[in-house]
């Protein structure tokens, strides 16, 4: 065992749930025979001793534990500290001479406290959570219809390669929370069906909501009806059909962006908000039966809101999300990680790809892209 120890004190809010995982260095998982006892602390709890493997803690906002979500980490024995103020105050030892590596990522799901023998070693502990960098849309013809949103929304165009349009703002920094981006891809088939997935338009006055709906009009979107009755909102269909909403000036939207959120159709809204409140790092606002809410924990960019409509799914999505790890994340333990908390496979041939495709709890299909 490597002798000595030193102490370092990191301070979380409201993180009451602890996790002890055997670290890594590289593709290594470190031996036990190389590593000292753990002691983690805090105001109004005993402290508590943990065997010579576990010196890495991953601290969770919630106080249930679910080690099958983490495969990838090699999870050992869970402990929950009981009676822990906010903030709170957590201390581990490790042996003289190694450096302290401590993460704390604002808004993540999971924060992490290491110690490594060597910096690099930080870059494989990490909290294990996605978040919504964009939307996918099919198109019978990418560039038109990329044209048509990039107007709309004031955004740049770009391609990644035949018969794919990729929007995001002008001077953007991909991925940020700032912005939901819009990946439009040539697909021959027609829509048939409403989209359970849209957009939602912010505006800033009643004058702007008009302005924007006749300009859209010029584009060549059109009003669309979807049995919405007598609401405040437009509805309207862009160029291939697919629905999105003008919505009137409303305060939460003031600071979203172009648009003020992306709206999935469902028939549990709280299911849905469940999982993918484990899913993402974004934060839950609101969940009731018959819608839920959430944003970047960053209170930033688009909302992402669920909303109840007893329409079963009979169709693949033409429009779905697309969520992506963070860097120092496994594409493959995170995916693992997602199909604990309810996600499926959809059953296709995925062996050309480089990412991962799912179906959230109501089947909605989605894309889990590589760690970025």
């Amino acid at each position: 065992m490597l002798p000595g120890a030193y102490s370092t004190r990191v301070v979380y809010a409201s993180l009451p749930g602890v996790m002890v995982v055997k670290p890594r260095i590289g593709d290594q998982v470190v031996p036990p025979s190389a590593l000292p006892s753990t002691q983690i602390s805090s105001p109004g709890a005993p402290p508590v001793m943990r065997p010579p493997a576990h010196w890495v803690v991953l601290l969770w906002r919630s106080s249930t534990v679910r080690p099958k979500t983490v495969v990838d980490l090699a999870v050992q024995a869970p402990a929950v500290l009981s009676s822990v103020p906010s903030p709170q105050e957590v201390s581990f030892s490790a042996p003289a001479g190694v450096p302290p590596i401590s993460g704390r990522h604002t808004g993540r799901r999971t924060c992490v406290i290491a110690a490594a023998s060597e910096p690099a070693a930080a870059s494989r502990i990490c909290g294990m959570a996605t978040r919504l960098v964009q939307i996918n849309m099919k198109a019978q013809d990418d560039s038109v219809l990329g044209r048509f949103w990039a107007e709309a929304l004031g955004w740049g165009v770009d391609s990644e390669g035949p018969g794919v349009t990729n929007l995001e703002p002008v001077g953007f920094a991909y991925p940020d929370p700032a912005a939901v981006c819009i990946d439009i891809v040539a697909r021959p088939e027609p829509k048939t069906v409403k989209n359970r997935v849209h957009v939602d338009l912010a505006t800033t006055s009643t004058a702007h909501q008009a302005e924007l709906v006749a300009r859209l009009k010029d584009l060549g979107a059109t009003l669309a009806d979807v049995g919405q009755g007598n609401v405040p909102w437009t509805v309207m269909a862009d160029p291939e059909g697919n629905e999105f909403c003008v919505l009137e000036p409303r305060p939460i939207y003031r600071n979203t962006g172009p648009i003020a959120a992306v709206v999935v159709d469902c028939t549990d809204p709280r299911e849905m908000a469940r999982f993918w409140g484990e899913a993402m790092d974004w934060t839950l606002h609101e969940v009731t039966d018959d819608h839920a809410t959430m944003r970047s924990a960053k209170g930033v960019g688009p909302y992402l809101e669920f909303l109840r409509n007893p329409d079963t799914k009979s169709v693949w999505n033409r429009v779905h999300l697309d969520v992506c790890p963070y860097p120092c994340d496994d594409l493959e333990a995170e995916a693992a990680r997602l199909r604990a908390l309810g996600a499926a496979d959809p059953g296709i041939d995925q062996s050309a790809i480089s990412w991962t495709v799912l179906a959230d709890p109501e089947g909605n299909e989605f894309c889990l892209l590589t760690p970025r």
